[in-house]
């Protein structure tokens, strides 16, 4: 009897498995290549001050402050490995590639 109960759960677990639908693959998403809204601050890092200083919050203002700065050594060094490869050092030159 036990046999037989164990015959009919494979069975109805292989005929659930074929009844089950298969679904149509997902698209790729797509994101926005550039971002349309307007910073609140303009662009400019002093107007950025301003905007986040109407909070009255100085430890806001200076973590915002500090943030800002390292954003700006960040581009800093993107812009001297920019310059350093297109002056052709490091690995920018075949012969100097890594083995």
């Amino acid at each position: 009897m036990r046999n037989l109960r164990l015959a009919a759960a494979a069975l109805t677990l292989c005929l659930a498995g074929c009844a089950t639908p298969v679904l149509p693959p997902l698209g790729a998403a797509t994101s926005p290549l550039q971002w349309y809204s307007p910073l609140p601050h303009n662009g400019a890092l002093g107007d950025l001050t301003q905007w986040w200083q109407q909070f009255d919050d100085p430890c806001r203002t200076a973590l915002a402050a500090e943030t800002a700065l390292v954003s700006l050594q960040r581009e800093r060094v993107a812009a001297w490995i920019a310059l350093y490869r297109a002056v052709g050092g490091g690995w920018g030159r075949p012969d100097a590639a890594p083995a």
